[in-house]
């Protein structure tokens, strides 16, 4: 399993009460996963403080190393 970094990408713009939010994964270290998410403009990235995946649920999502992607929640 190669290294990654959850990333937390947030907007203001409202969705009902809250913030609009997403989960992002980066496959790198976690001192690079922020730059490497190319987070839409007006959305700011930082490293999340979410629970890990596991081992199968990264290499599931066949990323590669160096990529990022939206997890889709």
């Amino acid at each position: 399993m190669m290294g990654y970094a959850l990333v937390e990408v947030v907007t203001d713009r409202q969705m009902g009460c809250v913030a609009a939010k997403q989960l992002w994964i980066a496959a790198v270290s976690a001192d690079d996963a922020v730059g490497v998410a190319k987070v839409p403009h007006g959305w700011a990235a930082r490293l999340s403080s979410a629970d890990t995946l596991t081992a199968e649920q990264v290499d599931a999502l066949n990323i590669r190393p160096g990529d990022a992607m939206d997890l889709g929640f």
